[in-house]
């Protein structure tokens, strides 16, 4: 553990990480620089362009000077022996960034008090971006996010009001939630880095000492390595789901409530706007879906079906994703390879790898889509936590480019990508990944450089007669009134969902936790109860679910939650919506239940 932790170790992980930020930064700044152009086109349509092209301006000057670092950082054949003054470097122009954008809700140009939440949630957006991508090193991420974020601060206590209070402290609870966040992930990066630095100088250190254990010491480094990826991404997983879970607390309000807009407002703009914001939240969800998906923690849906006939009823949307120059083969020769997965995910984990496939041949090539059973044991299950059986195996091979080793070792990772210059956003085989991994397999990617690339997804082979089972659903009678007891320990969301189900004519009755929830259920009958799954500091929404069923048994009880729920204390999987929702997604939900 000393050889770990020796500074010799502790430097190099600081380069992977100092390195990390480098790689990214082409990419921040460019998104940087779109943002600004976006935020100063809306604030000159309302008439308030004093001073808003000289900040964009200075946006644009300080992005070019960060490039300008990159392609220096990339040229440099001694970065690693100047790390400490490229580290700097990459603080300061953090630092800058933050500060142009902290400094915009006070500048003359914008009428804050107007743009107040527009302003909160750029900031915010900006400020959770820059923590997932510079959270490797926790210094870069710091400096963007605290110069960023405190002026709002100041800004709003300086309203003196009620609200300026309340949103003020949400903004410090913000920055504080961001900092433990980038803090966590910065020390898991860390960690991992020392210790696959670590491992491999051992093995260099016994490969020179006895080559007569070569064979041994390769083995041992196999194992470690995939060890050491399988930590890494359970790493990565875990402070993805986090965060996906906070934002679509945040997104399931902002969605009900320019839902609520929409429905209410009579002016054409107003609706306009409504809707475009709401298709830009709902893009946000979709990405929290996809690193959810990821972290393993996306509630699925499975159902039995044949994969094969699964892959062949798709087969039109795939040849549609490819160009004219492209052919795509289909060899289809498992007739009975049955599976228990999410089906629109599995599409769409396929449509990925199409996609990818047809990227990796910009001149055109032939990829190929197989479905073939196999029995996989020992060897073949090394580096997984998969039990032996039978598997269906989903192949997508191309004739493409291939990928580098280095490409190859992280190429699950969320937010890497090779094709950052052309919109990549690096989460299409990370979701590929935690479909896998959420539906029981694993995947695995066989490339070389110039002889293409091959992606599998190994699914658990099911019984084919549980193919055929259905689910028939009857729906609750429109038009008549519902009582609904609704329960989240959320205000925010508790309100919002509320108003929104009030305006439909439901009889809602709200309760912030699990306590509040019993009190309003004991002497009144309900339709129907949906309670929030994570409630901290009290009994979880699986527990109350099986109070209230044990008190009511006729009352159906519908989980809400950002990430995915267990089952209840009797191991019985619990109806469940994922956040953020429509109303009337909720609303068909529910009708479903009561129904």
């Amino acid at each position: 553990m000393a050889q770990i932790l020796s500074p010799d170790v502790r430097e190099a992980a600081r380069f992977e990480a100092v390195s990390t930020i480098y790689s990214r930064l082409l990419g921040t700044s460019v998104v940087n620089v779109l943002n600004a152009g976006l935020l100063v086109a809306v604030i000159t349509d309302r008439g308030m362009a004093h001073g808003a092209l000289e900040w964009l301006g200075l946006v644009v000057a300080l992005s070019a000077a960060r490039i300008m670092l990159y392609v220096r950082f990339r040229r440099d054949p001694a970065r690693k022996d100047r790390i400490k003054r490229w580290e700097i470097l990459s603080v300061a122009g953090s630092f800058g960034a933050g500060l142009l954008w902290g400094l915009g809700p006070v500048l003359p140009f914008s009428d804050f008090s107007s743009y107040l939440w527009f302003w909160a949630f750029v900031i915010g957006g900006m400020t959770a971006g820059a923590t997932s991508l510079h959270a490797a090193h926790l210094p870069t991420a710091l400096a963007f996010t605290v110069p960023a974020s405190m002026p709002l601060a100041i800004a709003l206590l300086m309203q003196d009001t009620l609200q300026g209070y309340a949103a003020a402290i949400m903004t410090l609870a913000f920055i504080a939630t961001m900092t433990f966040t980038g803090a966590l992930f910065s020390r898991e990066f860390a960690r991992a880095q020392a210790l696959a630095i670590a491992v491999e100088m051992r093995a260099g250190e016994l490969d020179a000492t006895n080559q007569r254990l070569s064979r041994e010491i390769a083995d041992h480094r196999d194992t470690s390595e995939a060890l050491l990826q399988s930590q890494k991404m359970d790493a990565l997983g875990n402070l993805t789901g986090g965060l996906a879970h906070d934002f679509n607390n945040i997104l399931t309000v902002i969605i009900n409530d320019l839902d609520m807009i929409a429905a209410s407002s009579r002016e054409r703009r107003v609706k306009a706007l409504a809707l475009s914001a709401m298709g830009a939240a709902e893009s946000g969800a979709d990405l929290l879906a996809r690193l959810l998906a990821f972290a393993r923690k996306r509630t699925l849906e499975p159902q039995h079906v044949n994969i094969t006939e699964t892959v062949s009823n798709f087969r039109d949307l795939l040849l549609h994703a490819v160009s004219g120059s492209t052919r795509v083969e289909f060899a289809l020769a498992a007739p009975s390879a049955v599976a228990s997965i999410d089906v629109p995910q599995f599409q769409a984990a396929l449509l990925n790898l199409i996609v990818n496939a047809r990227d990796a041949m910009p001149r055109g090539g032939v990829i190929s889509v197989s479905v073939s059973v196999v029995p996989l044991a020992g060897d073949a299950l090394k580096g997984t936590d998969t039990p032996p059986g039978d598997y269906i195996a989903v192949a997508v091979r191309d004739t493409g480019t291939g990928m580098a080793p280095e490409t190859l070792e992280r190429a699950f990772e969320p937010f890497f990508t090779t094709r950052a210059d052309r919109g990549g956003t690096g989460l299409g085989l990370s979701q590929v990944y935690g479909f896998a991994r959420q539906s029981g397999g694993f995947g695995r990617i066989d490339s070389r450089v110039g002889e293409g690339t091959c992606v599998t997804i190994f699914l658990p082979a099911a019984d084919a007669a549980l193919a055929a089972a259905g689910d028939d659903r009857m729906q609750a009678a429109p038009g008549r009134s519902y009582s609904v007891l609704l329960i989240d320990d959320n205000p925010a969301v508790l309100r919002a969902v509320m108003e929104g189900l009030a305006s439909d004519g439901w009889d809602v009755v709200g309760a912030e936790g699990a306590n509040a929830a019993l009190e309003a259920a004991d002497g009144r009958q309900f339709d129907i109860a949906v309670t929030d799954v994570d409630m901290p500091g009290q009994m979880s929404g699986q527990q109350l679910a099986t109070e209230l069923r044990s008190r009511y048994p006729d009352m159906p009880v519908l989980l809400m939650s950002g990430a995915a729920p267990a089952g209840d204390d009797a191991g019985e999987p619990l109806p469940f919506i994922s956040k953020p929702f429509r109303k009337q997604a909720l609303v068909e939900k529910m009708q479903s239940l009561i129904g």
